[in-house]
């Protein structure tokens, strides 16, 4: 009988403190780990500032010698876009063609995601020319080796995207967009 008394107190006192427990702790998200190959790149939040490289090479379409596809803000409503220019020289000092903005690219914004680690898989809808630039969003762009975006027998090829932060300018409002990808993503 003795051993029954010491028991309960000892069982209702371990019941109350696991309870007590959880009901203190918040439930945080665990942010998965950045993959291998994981990049960083701030941008800058200035109209029409594509300052990334996706590419910068010899152009897939037989036409065109040499292509840029640049990606970035393609204004100051921090929306996301891509520039595709020509050029006659391998060393990009002549261009033939007018700069052409909102061409080059593809991209969807996936919503809000726990890292660059969980854009796991390529969306098969959902794709356009640009999109808004939002906090704790994930991306997942695609653009092909060529001016020629249209040429359907060109491969895509695609990178992943998460925006980490905004940072605001010395003047005022958000200057720059900071965010970690991942390029080639397959």
């Amino acid at each position: 009988m003795k051993n029954k008394i010491l028991i309960a107190p000892f069982i209702t006192i371990l019941f109350f403190s696991i309870l007590a427990e959880s009901g203190c702790t918040t439930k945080e998200k665990t942010q998965i780990p950045d993959p291998v190959g994981t990049n960083t790149y701030t941008f800058i939040a200035d109209n029409k500032q594509y300052d990334l490289d996706l590419y910068k090479s010899i152009d897939d379409d037989p036409n065109h010698n040499y292509v840029w596809i640049r990606f970035g803000l393609s204004s100051s409503a921090l929306n996301f876009g891509f520039i595709t220019v020509n050029y006659v020289n391998g060393d990009f000092t002549n261009s033939y063609y007018n700069i052409r903005y909102e061409n080059g690219g593809e991209i969807v914004n996936l919503g809000k995601v726990d890292g660059l680690g969980s854009i796991t898989k390529i969306p098969t809808s959902g794709w356009s020319t640009s999109s808004s630039a939002e906090v704790g969003n994930g991306y997942v762009v695609r653009f092909k080796h060529s001016s020629e975006y249209g040429n359907s027998s060109l491969p895509y090829y695609y990178a992943r995207f998460y925006v980490t932060d905004f940072v605001n300018s010395t003047s005022g409002g958000i200057g720059f967009v900071k965010a970690k990808y991942q390029m080639p993503f397959e």
